[in-house]
């Protein structure tokens, strides 16, 4: 009789992981999404960090404003950045010379972000920006 009762105690468990799976699986799905469309985005600012830099580098190098922005565009679209714009200024009193990159960025699951409790423009804007010193 007491194994009876204990089998029957295991028989009114059965189904309770499926529900709780069944209520964890939307969470880990938003939770998994979301963290590949801000990695995603991260990517790109890493990209667009990288263009500004080598933009800044050769407009330091060959003073040469037009040539600096071409060399960045180019670099943030070799990365796949397709819109990239690029601005170079100076040098400024202190002999600083400034590359500002910038490009869209469009989320996969804009959507998601309700759930969160956020919302964010589709596309964003992401922005770089590189001063560097000329030297001589």
């Amino acid at each position: 009789m007491n194994a009876w009762r204990r089998l029957r105690r295991v028989t009114n468990q059965r189904g309770v992981e499926l529900i709780e799976f069944a209520i964890v699986l939307p969470l880990l799905l938003v939770l998994t999404l979301t963290v590949v469309d801000f990695s995603r985005a991260f990517f790109m600012k890493s990209i667009l960090t990288a263009a500004a830099r080598e933009g800044a580098r050769l407009a330091v190098v060959t003073n040469d404003p037009a040539a600096a922005q071409t060399r960045a565009v180019d670099v943030a679209k070799s990365g796949g950045v397709t819109d990239a714009s690029s601005t170079v200024t100076g040098p400024d009193a202190n002999k600083f010379m400034e590359c500002d990159v910038s490009g869209n960025f469009t989320f996969l699951y804009p959507g998601l972000f309700g759930w969160l409790g956020n919302s964010f423009s589709n596309p964003m804007l992401l922005t770089a920006s590189v001063s560097m010193r000329k030297e001589g």
